[in-house]
């Protein structure tokens, strides 16, 4: 009979753990902003497709080159993405608890989304291009500005 109740025991834990598992990857899924984007070989053909290009920051291992909702060039990057756009208004979207401050650095103003004293997404408009490069896990504004002036 104890064997029986063990056994049953075991088996709830087991069920828990994988439940657990599988929740916690649904969220890492919804998190990769890749879902609607069409992979690209290079940054020419992407070039070809929407008239446009990046220049990516020095240090960035990239993952990916994407056209991501049709109309947004996207470069993954391990840790975030970075996206430019032709656009008058910001882009980027919203950062679940985080708190927006506009800050203007040099000739750019640009919109830092804030969450526990660490920046997860930074949006601004420079010429005819709206720009956001997006961290999953955070960084700190300063390493943000360094990746943002070399944005092109």
């Amino acid at each position: 009979m104890s064997k029986r109740i063990i056994t049953l025991l075991l088996a709830a834990v087991m069920l828990a753990c994988c439940a657990s598992l599988t929740a916690c990857r649904k969220k890492e899924e919804v998190k990769t902003p890749t879902e609607a984007a069409q992979r690209y070989d290079s940054l020419q053909d992407i070039k070809e497709e929407l008239d446009f290009d990046i220049k990516v920051p020095k240090g960035i291992d990239v993952e990916a080159y994407q056209i991501y909702k049709k109309n947004t060039l996207q470069v993954v990057f391990d840790g975030g993405y970075i996206r430019k756009k032709l656009a008058s208004k910001y882009i980027g979207g919203k950062i679940e608890g985080a708190e927006v401050k506009k800050e203007t650095i040099g000739d750019k103003e640009i919109r830092f989304y804030y969450k526990d004293d660490k920046v997860y997404l930074a949006s601004w408009i420079e010429g005819q291009y709206a720009y956001c490069i997006g961290f999953h896990l955070g960084v700190e504004k300063d390493a943000a500005l360094q990746y943002i002036a070399e944005i092109e």
